[in-house]
């Protein structure tokens, strides 16, 4: 007794497949609509996913700018309100002036906003002028220093 049904091999089945779409072209066109249609959602979400990703990224660098410019501001205040400058003091300065900037930098690679370019505009005003500020310490002109401004 032969069978009703037989196995199918995966080639026959693709080459049925084929044969059918060929046939009928809008069976073709409706296989290709329905795959872009759910392909486009797919790839947006990713997008925005990817941007949501960037967005945290900006939020954790920038979490730690506030602490490095206090940083950066209270040494250069302290050496002006007496206290002695130790030969470590220098390389510190220049040390927390790079962490700042290592965290504006990274808000700015992963935020691409005109607010990022500002802030790291900003903080290059902080190092130049900072660095100006420790440089007049470091030749004992805070005397001048402070009446300059």
């Amino acid at each position: 007794m032969r069978g009703i049904l037989r196995p199918l091999s995966a080639m026959s089945l693709l080459s049925t497949f084929r044969r059918r779409l060929l046939r009928n072209p809008w069976s073709l066109v409706a296989v290709v609509g329905v795959t872009a249609a759910l392909a486009a959602p797919v790839a947006v979400v990713q997008s925005r996913a990817g941007e949501k990703d960037s967005l945290r990224r900006a939020q954790i660098a920038l979490a730690t700018a506030p602490g490095a410019l206090e940083s950066v501001i209270a040494s250069p205040e302290a050496l002006l309100e007496g206290a002695p400058a130790g030969p470590s003091e220098y390389p510190l300065s220049r040390r927390r002036r790079d962490q700042l900037a290592q965290a504006v930098f990274g808000a700015k690679r992963f935020w691409h906003a005109p607010i990022a370019r500002m802030l790291v505009a900003q903080a290059n005003v902080v190092d130049l002028r900072t660095t100006e500020l420790m440089g007049l310490i470091a030749r004992h002109w805070s005397g001048r220093a402070s009446t300059d401004t």
